[in-house]
Parts: C-alpha cells; sequence; structure tokens
C-alpha cells in the first residue's frame, strides 16, 4: 500500500483540524459573538501554521536536491505546497462568507461596524477626540525616501500601506503600524438609541489621514492593510562560550528580522503599491504565498470581540467545581497522604494547585519544591507561590524550558526573575524540550514525597480554556520516580529506570509497545481488549503501525483525536478496528489519556506527550498511571461521556472530511455533559463531605 492511503499528511490533517474551528464559527447552533471568536482563533491557527509548518515545507522546496525529501506519506516538497495553497484558498473563501454572514446578523441585532466612509456626523467628534489623545500619541508613522533604509516590520503585526496622490507630483509611500498593541482593535462608539456602534482601530486612523500627513500637499491619500508572517524556527549557534539564555536572545533577534514566508493584503491595493512594498520587502511577487485577501487583515482579533448583544451571545460563564474532599481540606498535604486527587480543569478548579503551592511555601515541614515550566500566565500565581517558598528559606528549583514555541522572550524574563528571587534556574536538557508537566515536594515526616503530574500548562491563563488532568498524590513509587526525572535534568548523563512512569525519550515508545502488544495478546487469549485514546495529536508513523498491527489482529480502538492524526481508520485488512473522532466546542481539548483494556484491568495513563514522534524521541515527556479505582472509574466514564457526543463531534474517516456525528433526537454534548458530571458528583458527596 502506498504511504499516501496508509497516512494522512500532517499538515493537511492541521488544515482539517482547522476547518472544524472554522465549522464552528459557521454553526448556527453556536451563539453569535461566539462565532466571531471562533474566526478568530481560525486566523490565529492559520498564522502559526504559516510561520511554523508551512515554512518547515517552503524551506525543502528551496533546497536544490528537494526533489529528494518527502513527507512519510510519499508527498514531494512541492507538491504538498501546492496542495496546502489550495487548501487554505478554500478554507479563506469559506471564511469570508461566514464572516459576511455574521456581519449580516450582528445589523439585525443592532449593532453595527462602521468605517470611515459610513461614520455619522454625530460621531465624529468623540473619533477626533479618540484619535487625538489615545492614537495619534503612539502612532509609528514612517515616510519613506531614497536616504533611509526600510524598516524590519513585524511579524504579524497590522499594517497600512499608505499611497499618497500629490498634485502634479510623483506618488509617495509611507507606512503606519496599528497600534493593536497599546489599544483594543475593536473601539465601542456612543450610541444612538438602541443603535450600537464598533469602529475598527485601523479605520479611525483612515479617517484622520489627511490630519497624520497634513505636511504632504495631496490629490487623494489611500490606506491598505497588510500583515507578514515570518519563519518562526529558531536557529541557535553552537558558540559554547555563550550562556544559554544570551543564545536563545540572539535566536529570538534572528527570528525577528527572518525571512517573510506570508503577505497577505488587501486586494484592492494598487498594483504599484504592492510592487513597492514587496520590493522594500524583497519579496518575489508571484510567488503563493503573497495573499490578496480583504479590507481587515489579523482577524485572530476577532477573538477579543466585544459582547455587545447581552448573555445570549456568549456561552454562560462556567465557575469550576471544588474537588470533593480535597479543596475543602484544612492541610491538603494531610488530604494528599490519605489518598490520590485527580482534577480536570476546566471543570475543576486549577485554583486547587495554587493553593496546594501556597501551603508548600509557608509549611515549616516543607523543605524542597521542584516544578517544570513550559508555558504559564502573565501574571502567574504559580511562580508567585514559588517565589515566596524561596523568601521563606525552601529549597526551590525550577526547570525552565526556553524554547517554548512563541513563549521564548516571556520564559527568559521568567527565568530571571526567579533567579533574583533566590530559586536555582535548570535550563533543561542540552538537544531535548522539556515539555513534562512536573512538581515535586519534599517535607519532614512521614509520607516525605509529594508529586503532581498533569497533561497541560501550569497556567491560570489556559486552565479555563484548556481540558487537562492534573494528578495529586504521595504514591512512594511515583514520587521517587518524579525525583529520579528532576535529577535527570541536573545529571543528564546518569541512566534511570521507572517501574510506573512513562519517560520521554528514555523509553516511552518501547512501554507503549509493549503496552499494545499485550492488548493482541489478550485478544488472541479470548480475554479482554482494546485500546482507547484521547490526545492532540496521532502523527508518529511508527506508533501508527503498531495500532496498525493490532487492528490486523482483531483488537478494537477507539480514538478521540482533537487536531492532526495521521491515522486512516476503517480500511479493510488494515484499520477495520479502528474508530476515530474529533471534538471540537467550547473549550479546547488537550487532555492525553491512553487506555488499554489488559485482560479487563483496565490500565489508564494521563501524560503530557501525544503520539508524535518528537514527543517521543526529541522531548522530555513523561506519563503516569492512575491506580486508584475511583479516578479510574472517573476517567473512563468521561471518556464515555466524550465518546457518546452526538453535537460536536466530527467522524475522521479515511478522508477526513468532518462529519458531524449526529443521530436524531441524540443531543449528548461532551464538554457540557462532563461538567454535568463532576457537578453532580460534588452534590452526591456533599452530606459526607459534612
Amino acid at each position: 500500500m502506498k504511504n499516501s492511503n496508509r497516512y494522512v499528511n500532517r499538515e493537511i490533517s492541521w488544515l482539517r483540524f482547522n476547518a472544524r474551528v472554522l465549522q464552528e464559527a459557521g454553526d448556527a447552533t453556536v451563539p453569535l459573538v461566539e462565532r466571531l471568536r471562533f474566526l478568530g482563533i481560525f486566523s490565529n491557527n492559520l498564522d502559526e501554521f504559516f510561520k511554523v509548518r508551512y515554512a518547515s515545507v517552503r524551506r525543502l522546496v528551496q533546497l536544490s536536491n528537494a526533489q529528494k525529501y518527502t513527507s512519510f506519506d510519499g508527498v514531494p516538497p512541492g507538491a504538498l505546497l501546492k496542495e496546502i495553497n489550495e487548501t487554505v484558498k478554500h478554507l479563506q473563501h469559506r471564511y469570508t462568507a461566514i464572516y459576511d454572514e455574521l456581519i449580516e446578523k450582528l445589523g439585525k441585532k443592532n449593532i453595527s461596524i462602521v468605517d470611515e466612509k459610513s461614520v455619522r456626523p454625530e460621531q465624529r467628534s468623540f473619533l477626533k477626540h479618540f484619535f487625538n489623545d489615545k492614537i495619534i500619541p503612539i502612532l509609528n508613522i514612517i515616510s519613506f525616501s531614497k536616504h533611509l533604509p526600510f524598516p524590519e516590520l513585524r511579524d504579524s503585526f497590522l499594517y497600512l500601506a499608505i499611497t499618497i496622490y500629490p498634485e502634479n507630483k510623483q506618488t509617495r509611500y509611507a507606512l503606519v503600524e496599528v497600534p493593536t498593541d497599546r489599544l483594543p482593535r475593536f473601539i465601542v462608539l456612543p450610541r444612538a438609541g438602541e443603535q450600537k456602534y464598533i469602529m475598527m482601530l485601523e479605520d479611525i486612523i483612515r479617517l484622520h489621514l489627511d490630519s497624520v500627513f497634513f505636511i504632504f500637499p495631496q490629490a487623494k491619500i489611500e490606506a491598505h492593510a497588510f500583515k507578514i508572517s515570518r519563519d518562526a524556527e529558531l536557529s541557535i549557534d553552537n558558540d559554547l562560550h555563550r550562556s544559554f539564555v544570551d543564545k536563545i536572545a540572539r535566536s529570538l533577534e534572528r527570528q525577528r528580522k527572518a525571512e517573510p514566508v506570508r503577505l497577505v493584503y488587501d486586494s484592492e491595493m494598487p498594483k504599484n503599491t504592492l510592487k513597492f512594498f514587496c520590493r522594500q520587502m524583497r519579496i518575489a511577487e508571484d510567488v503563493d504565498s503573497i495573499i490578496p485577501s480583504g479590507r481587515y487583515q489579523n482577524k485572530r482579533d476577532f477573538m477579543r470581540f466585544p459582547n455587545l448583544g447581552g448573555k445570549s451571545q456568549v456561552y454562560p460563564k462556567v465557575k469550576p467545581l471544588s474537588t470533593p474532599g480535597f479543596s475543602t481540606a484544612e492541610s491538603m498535604f494531610e488530604a494528599i497522604a490519605k489518598r490520590d486527587y485527580l482534577i480536570q480543569t476546566p471543570y475543576q478548579d486549577f485554583n486547587d494547585f495554587v493553593r496546594w503551592l501556597r501551603e508548600a511555601a509557608i509549611n515549616p515541614r516543607v523543605k524542597k519544591i521542584q516544578l517544570t515550566v513550559y508555558r504559564v500566565a502573565d501574571d502567574s500565581r504559580v511562580l508567585a507561590a514559588l517565589m515566596n517558598a524561596a523568601r521563606n528559606g525552601k529549597a526551590v528549583s525550577v526547570v525552565v524550558e526556553l524554547r517554548a514555541r512563541f513563549d521564548e522572550a516571556a520564559n527568559v524574563r521568567w527565568a530571571e526573575d526567579l533567579r533574583k528571587a533566590g530559586i536555582r534556574v535548570v535550563f533543561g536538557v542540552p538537544g531535548l524540550k522539556v515539555h513534562a508537566k512536573l512538581c515535586y515536594v519534599e517535607r519532614e515526616g512521614s509520607p516525605r514525597h509529594f508529586a503532581l503530574i498533569g497533561t497541560g500548562n501550569f497556567s491560570e491563563s489556559t486552565a479555563d480554556m484548556y481540558t487537562d488532568y492534573f494528578l495529586f498524590t504521595a504514591d512512594k513509587t511515583l514520587s521517587r520516580e518524579l525525583r529520579q526525572v528532576f535529577e535527570f535534568f541536573a545529571l543528564n548523563y546518569k541512566p534511570f529506570q521507572y517501574e510506573k512512569l512513562i519517560v520521554s525519550p528514555l523509553h516511552a515508545r518501547h512501554v507503549i509497545y509493549r503496552l499494545i502488544e499485550r492488548e493482541m495478546e489478550n485478544h488472541k487469549r479470548g480475554l479482554p481488549a482494546f485500546i482507547n485514546l484521547r490526545m492532540n495529536n496521532l502523527v508518529d508513523r511508527k506508533l501508527i503501525d503498531k495500532l496498525y498491527q493490532a487492528s490486523r489482529a482483531g483488537v478494537p480502538m477507539r480514538l478521540i483525536i482533537r487536531g492532526i492524526c495521521a491515522l486512516r481508520p476503517g480500511i479493510s485488512g488494515l484499520s477495520d478496528s479502528i474508530e476515530v473522532i474529533s471534538v471540537v466546542d467550547k473549550w479546547l481539548e488537550h487532555a492525553r489519556v491512553y487506555w488499554f483494556a489488559d485482560g479487563g484491568r483496565d490500565r489508564i495513563y494521563i501524560s503530557s506527550a501525544d503520539w508524535m514522534k518528537r514527543c517521543m524521541d526529541f522531548r522530555v515527556e513523561v506519563g503516569c498511571p492512575i491506580e486508584d479505582p475511583d479516578l479510574r472509574r472517573e476517567i473512563i466514564d468521561v471518556f464515555e461521556i466524550y465518546w457518546n457526543d452526538h453535537s460536536k463531534a466530527r467522524i475522521l474517516d479515511s478522508g477526513q472530511r468532518n462529519r458531524y456525528r449526529r443521530l436524531r433526537g441524540n443531543h449528548h454534548r461532551a464538554q457540557f455533559d462532563s461538567y454535568a458530571y463532576y457537578r453532580d458528583k460534588v452534590e452526591r458527596l456533599r452530606p459526607a463531605m459534612r
């Protein structure tokens, strides 16, 4: 069988995932403002795709021997680039149709988005004051001349290309940087009765162009939006005399000047203006990555579109639920000493973890705290608790991953703040990215060792949006093995053995192989055998081949894959016994769960690792077993709730056509039903908690 029939290309599968996000924007059952925000998520995803995945394929195409390189599904990079561009073009057409529909629906709700041509006369005074007070003091304006170099434009930033037509003189060009990093993109204007108005920040600038460029006598002046996306690949030099922080800082500076991989511009921009700016940026005008678009760029800002239509236009706010017996405990350490606890965000409260760290920071029995940092909130209460612990004399060490994509600069700043607070900062392992979500606490007394192992980041800003599991345990073996992982960060050369944890890159792949092979053997022996997986991405070819082998052996499999899925299910003789769905809804699915029947014993792991080559071979990832019967039951129940979704689940068939998995009269919705499951559990246990 050809590889193209055996696997789905990862880039194309990613675009199919983003198509599912776009489906949410087009779904009439989703509240109106939420639909606009899904347009923003789609745009933000596409920006990152071009900066990372598209840029990688493009680099292959530019190689002199590019024909030697193919993706694992056998597609040459040139053909793949063409397919990507065609797929993106189709998605953009669909995006435009949905956008126009939603703007029309806003109008029916008495909400108008006005521009410089449709603004009402009575609104001009407000806009003039807003422009003079808020915009002009921070507006970056560049008028070009032959004596000045062209500036380095910021990646994914919004610009207005200005064309000035003086009377009887040569056309002039200028550039305006729209300050969306310092002001909201959407400005709410004064109402007129029941009618509400919103104006885009760049349109307020357009309205006042004459006053901005008053020194140039003109017959006409025009402004057209554009943005560039730069290659986001970090290039880290091998200078042994430089610190790792310095290397990252230098790499970020090079990234800031990296080659543009995509230019999106207003299709109404005059050809001469487009030619001028492409020439200045050294971009060939005929390449596929120069994309004509509509009047507005950077629609990722729609993720923050204001709600002027009342509660019915957005999803109701959901308060995270308490964890029975845990969040009410006077001492969380004493609660964990008695049994394991598991929380799943955003259904349950991530602040339980923050509260545990705060208790550790002031508890005189606590002597040591260790934590991994991949992404954290801008105003992190997690790291604030660790700084407090250091001030209280605890031995605190933090493993900071400086190569967390798009968070590199933030992590460099956090590393410096942590060091100033007296915390020992470790920058991971040479050649490996530390993606594991771990916290280890050591105290005097018994039990002495405590561990937290999660599937997601220690970030308050994403905990209310991402579904993730976090296990709190004082299990002796798990705690000891977690301590070994932290030792590995300091002593990379030292070999470690793990009985319970699944640790990448040391032995995760081989452990997973054995777990799959055990299901094949159990099926052969007539014992209960199945494989159920819930994760973000399934891409690793060797693991996919192992699942194909298990399918040919008759092992049934149910896979819930949110994003990329390179496996083709339901192919006769290859994957007959594999079913795959994807759930895209209000919250972003981020939890990783591996569930094996194990002859009826239900062996279940949570993990930070998707089944991708980078996660198995080039990252430090950690998964752990869930051994408490009640917690295993909870994960099983929630998995079944997801599998029975008939509202937001899409079937990922071999062609990934994103068909909804709907049955007449069945309105099960996994995320809402999961919240109800945890809420009911709290209510059932409330009398016992009293």
